[in-house]
């Protein structure tokens, strides 16, 4: 048994039952100073993770990561949900002695990205998978997440312990998920990733339109209006926390500015071929090309791919730059 453990009052679950789950259940798929608590009605704080594990409520994923799938089973005997409704084997299940409610909880083998630096597939994969376990287990749809029953708890039954993590196409299988997911249309049909999923979505087919009033703008009041409008698409019954909004509002803000002022670039490029065939002087065309030839060498771009966008040689743009 780590040592990591053994240090922790908390930890008095039976031998087999505790060595079975210390193999997935540690330091590396937790978080460094976890939110916990004694009880769930005088609120939440962070502790270090020693401390946590004492507490009979714990966070057990790490910000801006998904280690684990938990499920909010809120009514009598929903620990065996997983087995009516023909899904996988859990990780653990985590029940209440005093009203049988219970948290199912499943392992992943790799987790997901779900800050504003992630992979929006794997994201809205995972979302899909989370949506589908909730419609078969009846599970509660408006439970976050954040905060789940600790397995190491001598508060809760913990039992059904299985030594695996899945990889998602396992989950997807067991609920016919096998073909690419589609935000829902509703924020009300939302699960707790499903959410991200949702404001990126929405804020994003807003956002083509609406970064044209800012053409020649400064980013930040952009940005602020990306946050605003992010604050008013924040319509879920449980709604996500302050932290969650500004890192979707800074990654869906900084990639429609970005792609916009490419679109510019190239727009201007293309009315300056254009204007070649139009009949209009080779002095004026190259001295537009230049132009852009400069804005584009200031925003980081490779010689061979300026060249390609203005349609000059890289000796003529090395010489341009030279000048």
């Amino acid at each position: 048994m780590s040592a990591f453990y053994q240090d922790s009052p908390a930890i008095s679950m039976q031998e087999t039952i505790f060595r079975q789950l210390i193999s997935l259940f540690n330091a590396n798929r937790l978080p460094y100073r976890p939110y916990c608590t004694d009880d769930l009605a005088f609120g939440i704080k962070p502790n270090n993770l020693q401390k946590a594990l004492e507490k009979p409520y714990i966070q057990i994923n790490p910000p801006s990561q998904c280690f684990w799938l938990v499920f909010d089973v809120d009514y009598s005997l929903g620990a065996f949900a997983w087995e009516k409704a023909n899904l996988p084997p859990p990780c653990w299940v985590a029940v209440n002695p005093e009203n049988g409610h219970s948290h199912i909880v499943y392992a992943l083998k790799y987790p997901v990205t779900t800050s504003e630096f992630a992979h929006k597939k794997p994201l809205q994969y995972l979302a899909a998978i989370e949506q589908g376990f909730i419609s078969a287990l009846n599970s509660d749809p408006n439970y976050v997440g954040l905060i789940t029953k600790n397995p190491t708890s001598q508060k809760w039954h913990v039992f059904g312990v299985l030594n695996h993590a899945y990889e998602l196409d396992e989950l997807a299988e067991w609920v016919g998920i096998n073909h690419p997911y589609k935000s829902p249309k509703e924020a009300s049909e939302c699960s707790s990733l499903g959410r991200n999923c949702y404001l990126f979505d929405k804020l994003r087919k807003w956002s083509y339109q609406a970064v044209r009033r800012h053409r020649g703008g400064d980013y930040k009041t952009w940005h602020a209006e990306v946050l605003s409008k992010a604050h008013e698409y924040n319509e879920f019954l449980v709604p996500m926390v302050e932290s969650e909004i500004k890192a979707i509002s800074k990654s869906v803000a900084k990639w429609v500015w970005q792609k916009d002022y490419e679109a510019k670039i190239k727009f201007k490029c293309r009315q300056i071929d254009k204007g070649r065939k139009g009949g209009i002087a080779k002095g004026k065309i190259n001295y537009n090309k230049r132009i852009v030839v400069n804005v584009l060498k200031e925003q980081g771009m490779a010689l061979t791919n300026i060249a390609r966008e203005v349609g000059l040689s890289q000796t003529t743009i090395k010489r341009w730059l030279k000048k």
